[in-house]
């Protein structure tokens, strides 16, 4: 088990700045997920973690001990990698035991232990079967759980996990979630687990590191992501389906401390000290409010206070139907469940309430959180 620290990391790839002045702290037996889209440098600074890129700028820290330069072998960690990484000379068996062979003096390990570590994680995984193949004769997603097989039976300091459920069925992906959550907490080893996944992200994680462009965006738990968004990026991130920002004008009285947002199909009025606190914080003439699609309730297009509108799309998705609907040009989200509801039609028109106490406003240029 080990801390870590990342201070002001830096990493360039000629102009290319993948990983730009990150900084974060991961405690003693924490599970620490970096989410992001592709190629927001999440990977890259789990190889600086690792000792596989060596940062241009800032410090790593495991344990308080400066590992900038440490070689990868003396760092005690175990990294499960995107594209496997087996070697492909070995059977499943030799390629989950290596880790145990190569420390087994130093891990004061009998052969009769090493057998058992690794049959109790192939069970586990589900590959028990396979122990005797070759990766030339795994399908992907046998090779993947392979691949973490050998980094969760080394036990180490650190685990590093790039996308390690990617190529597993949806199945056994949600089975694996919670036997990966179950394990690392029964372990209590410290773990960064990198994924675009946000589902991933916000089932196992105790914290979550949203990045993009190679920054930092926001660290929260899972529930400050969705609650308290910092800007607009986490907002549309974290969320299925992903929050409604709609681009919006405002006027603001500052007599009656009264600031009214005008957006395609609706108006909202904010009086006193908050509709104040938002126009002096606001770097634009524009304001992008937030709206969750289970904040937004379909009523009858004839229901007082109701914001008309038209549904373009309708997806089912077992219980839940998720609306695409036009109101004045924008096209929103709304997520409604059958119980007690209508299913909507395309092209029915229908009205909406929504739950105004609930919204988020983002300033219109930096889409910073005004609220």
């Amino acid at each position: 088990m080990a801390r870590l620290e990342l201070v002001n990391v830096v990493k360039r790839f000629g102009k290319i700045v993948a990983v730009d002045h990150v900084s974060f702290r991961v405690e003693d037996g924490e599970f620490f997920a970096l989410l992001g889209p592709s190629g927001c440098g999440k990977t890259t600074t789990l190889r600086l973690i690792a000792g596989l890129e060596t940062p241009d700028e800032g410090e790593i820290y495991i344990d308080d001990e400066l590992v900038n330069y440490v070689h990868p072998k003396d760092r005690n960690i175990a990294m499960v990698f995107q594209n496997y990484a087996l070697y492909p000379h070995m059977t499943v068996f030799e390629n989950i035991a290596f880790p145990l062979m190569v420390r087994r003096k130093e891990l004061g390990l009998t052969q009769e232990d090493i057998r058992r570590r690794v049959y109790d994680i192939a069970k586990l995984l589900q590959i028990e079967d396979l122990l005797d193949r070759y990766p030339s004769q795994l399908s992907g997603g046998q090779q993947q759980r392979v691949a973490l097989a050998r980094a969760l039976v080394r036990r180490p300091r650190i685990w590093l996990l790039d996308e390690p459920l990617s190529n597993l069925d949806a199945k056994l992906r949600v089975y694996m979630r919670a036997e990966l959550k179950r394990i690392q907490r029964q372990l209590g080893v410290t773990t960064i687990y990198v994924t675009h996944d946000q589902v991933e992200a916000m089932s196992m994680a105790d914290r979550i590191a949203v990045m993009n462009k190679g920054k930092i965006m926001q660290i929260g738990t899972p529930l400050e992501l969705y609650d308290r968004p910092a800007n607009t990026f986490v907002a549309s991130f974290i969320g299925t389906p992903p929050m409604n920002l709609i681009k919006c004008s405002f006027d603001y009285q500052e007599r009656e401390k009264m600031l009214t947002i005008k957006c395609p199909g609706f108006t909202h009025a904010i009086k006193g000290g908050l509709a104040s606190t938002i126009a002096e914080k606001t770097t634009s003439n524009n304001i992008l409010v937030g709206i969750r699609p289970n904040h937004v309730r379909i009523v009858k297009p004839t229901h007082p206070g109701a914001v008309k509108g038209k549904v373009l799309v309708s997806e089912v998705l077992g219980s839940e139907q998720i609306l695409l609907v036009d109101i004045g040009g924008e096209t929103i989200r709304v997520k409604v469940g059958f119980e007690g509801e209508a299913f909507r039609e395309v092209g029915e028109e229908v009205g909406l309430v929504i739950d105004y106490d609930k919204i988020y406003l983002f300033d219109g240029k930096t889409g910073q959180i005004l609220t």
